[in-house]
């Protein structure tokens, strides 16, 4: 189950095949689909991997947060992608220009996953073990 679909995409981005130059190809709709179809599964897999988790049997209210998520991140994918055809350079000011950014998964987003996050320890916390025989040590046998 994907956290959303190419339509929910579309109808909130206004995104058409020309706006990716998809239009050449032979079937522009289904190029488009296919096209945000890929980005789903990877926003999908961004968010399971943040979260060390799936959301399968989530309760409704939570889900819809991770639905959100997924929408706004494949939101981004697609306005950085329109942003790089159309002006791959930013002028900062008249000595600094600079690429545009590649980041989609902003800390915004992350922030919205925060209570959904298992967290995991990577810390290796030995267990020590002593065995208890009944003998004194101190206690010289004859």
């Amino acid at each position: 189950m994907s956290y959303t679909t190419p339509e929910i995409i579309i109808k909130v981005n206004g995104i058409k095949p020309e706006h990716l130059r998809l239009e050449k190809e032979e079937n522009p709709d289904t190029a488009l689909t296919d096209l945000l179809n890929t980005w789903i599964t990877q926003a999908d897999a961004m968010i399971d991997t943040h979260c060390h988790r799936t959301f399968t049997d989530t309760e409704p209210a939570s889900l819809a947060v991770i639905e959100n998520v997924a929408l706004r991140l494949v939101s981004n994918m697609v306005g950085m992608v329109r942003a790089k055809q159309d002006t791959p350079l930013i002028k900062i000011n008249d000595w600094t220009i600079q690429l545009t950014s590649s980041k989609i998964f902003t800390d915004d987003l992350k922030d919205d996953l925060k209570p959904f996050v298992v967290e995991h320890s990577s810390t290796n916390n030995p267990i020590e073990f002593s065995a208890i025989t009944g003998d004194d040590p101190d206690i010289e046998e004859d």
